[in-house]
């Protein structure tokens, strides 16, 4: 049996409604079996806040994309690196010259970051910080949460079979194993994003009809959000 390291991380501003989501490949490793199919690390979350200043905004690299009517902005990630432990079932040369593999998914470990960075201008009103440190309180919680979403993910491909066809048997394994990967961070990027997402508007919303205590909306965001879900059940 044998391991590669694979990295996906999916990026959603909390005020926005566009999911991007970026794929890195790390280089390819081999590693032990694990003991179990799944196993999840979850490291701390990495808080960066970042001041700008909003006289000095246009053609400014190093400011948020800020909407005309924002005046903060807290973006926050959801890193997905992959460990796959495998069986290669078959292999092959082709009459191309190309390497064929077919391998079957043993063991997967996810190990998850969740890196949040708030954008502040400079001397912000203290509603301003509060409402972006409830931005803040939402990703953290949601994140804390996220291990049985990454099990549910990561236990889609135990047993499955990917195959895959390049010029070395590196190559091709390494091709076969990103369709792995792909399968497992589209699960997870997509429960866990939309989550936050859908909190965030529902906490945005909440903002600017009731006002209050940042906390209380929170709280009130989370409430609201189960309430639309059991109803849906």
């Amino acid at each position: 049996m044998i391991a590669s390291t694979l990295d996906s991380t999916s990026k959603r501003p909390a005020i926005k409604t566009s999911l991007i989501a970026s794929l890195f490949l790390f280089p390819f490793f081999f590693y032990g079996c694990s003991s179990s199919n799944v196993n999840i690390e979850r490291q701390k979350p990495q808080i960066h806040t970042t001041y700008f200043d909003p006289k000095n905004f246009e053609g400014n690299a190093s400011h948020p994309p800020l909407e005309p009517n924002e005046q903060a902005l807290t973006e926050w990630e959801f890193g997905c690196q992959t460990n796959f432990d495998f069986d290669i079932l078959e292999e092959s040369r082709m009459s191309t010259g190309k390497h064929f593999v077919r391998l079957n998914i043993k063991n997967v470990k996810m190990i998850l970051s969740a890196p949040i960075r708030i954008w502040l201008p400079k001397n912000p009103a203290p509603d301003v910080v509060a409402h972006e440190k409830g931005h803040q309180d939402i990703c953290t919680r949601i994140y804390s949460e996220s291990d049985e979403i990454a099990r549910k993910a990561a236990q889609s491909v135990v047993g499955k079979t990917f195959e895959a066809e390049a010029q070395t048997r590196e190559e091709a394994c390494k091709k076969a194993l990103i369709q792995a990967q792909e399968a497992v961070c589209a699960i997870y990027h997509q429960d866990v994003s939309d989550y936050a997402g859908c909190i965030s508007e529902i906490y945005d919303s909440l903002d600017e009809t009731e006002k209050g205590e940042a906390q209380e909306l929170v709280r009130k965001a989370f409430n609201n959000y189960k309430r639309v879900s059991d109803k849906k059940k």
